[in-house]
């Protein structure tokens, strides 16, 4: 709130006027398109600089087809989505899929639809979806590109997240892989791959991007076409030369489109804040609101 007020303080006055007026009720997102668009044009033009792929994440302000069809409009190819509801809206909307199931594997009754709508990866955290996927390739008539996630001790991981291939028993996998002759093993990815140390006030690696650099590795060695290292984690202009150092070829902008990043609450980086929630007093009592 204090960067809000610092450095938007106009979209904190047109969120009051709106609410006053009662042209808009509690409980309600107000989005400064303008700022949004400046964002996005800043960490496009730093990607272009980095030659890191970007795909635009929008789950955090309700997945807005609106705000979608204006960012491919900005330059950016396609969009991620982390499950299947956002990959329906954004199919309703003719948006473009860059990678889906990152977060959450598509559903074996949705794959289908995805796959004919067409996504240029999907990430897969089993043989059994890869299988899945196989099929349905192959009666669609297409090769599909996919990201491997993989995971090793020490990785970070949060609750919900878990899965993935480990590491030390990828190698395992590498037949399987070769006998489905409709899906193409592009590369790998983990989440988080890098964050913010608030202490040292440095970006810091996690063992995620080491793991997915060795089982780049173990890919390319095995003879797979693994040149994709997908490394999100707070996308943005103050990320995107890191992203690059650790030999990264795709980001996802989220949080950095709205200047939301928990790095944007300490610093004032080239993002700005862009997105306000409106709520109403009620009532007081005892001194508090």
């Amino acid at each position: 709130m204090q960067k809000m007020k610092k450095r938007n303080p106009n979209l904190i006055d047109t969120a009051i006027q709106l609410h006053q007026s009662g042209e808009i009720q509690p409980d309600t997102y107000i989005l400064d398109v303008d700022a949004i668009l400046k964002n996005a044009q800043l960490i496009l033009e730093e990607a272009d600089r980095q030659g890191v792929e970007l795909y635009f994440m929008l789950k955090q302000i309700g997945r807005n087809p609106d705000l979608a069809k204006l960012l491919i409009e900005a330059g950016f190819p396609a969009a991620v989505v982390v499950d299947f509801r956002e990959a329906k809206t954004m199919m309703a909307n003719h948006i473009p899929l860059g990678n889906v199931g990152h977060l959450v594997q598509i559903p074996n009754h949705l794959l289908k639809e995805i796959m004919e709508y067409g996504t240029t990866f999907i990430t897969i955290y089993s043989l059994d979806k890869l299988k899945q996927i196989n099929q349905v390739a192959k009666e669609l008539g297409i090769t599909q590109k996919i990201l491997v996630r993989v995971v090793d001790e020490g990785d970070a991981l949060y609750p919900g997240q878990y899965g993935g291939f480990e590491l030390t028993e990828l190698p395992e996998y590498f037949d399987a892989f070769k006998e489905l002759d409709h899906i193409e093993i592009a590369g790998a990815t983990s989440f988080p791959c890098f964050l913010q140390n608030t202490k040292k006030d440095i970006l810091e690696k996690t063992n995620n991007a080491d793991t997915i650099l060795k089982a780049q590795n173990l890919l390319l060695d095995a003879g797979f076409p693994a040149k994709e290292l997908n490394m999100p984690s707070t996308t943005s202009v103050y990320t995107l030369p890191f992203i690059n150092n650790l030999k990264g070829t795709q980001g996802e902008p989220g949080h950095a489109l709205t200047g939301t990043t928990p790095m944007h609450a300490e610093k004032d980086l080239p993002e700005i804040p862009a997105y306000v929630y409106v709520s109403e007093v009620s009532h007081n009592f005892k001194g508090h609101a």
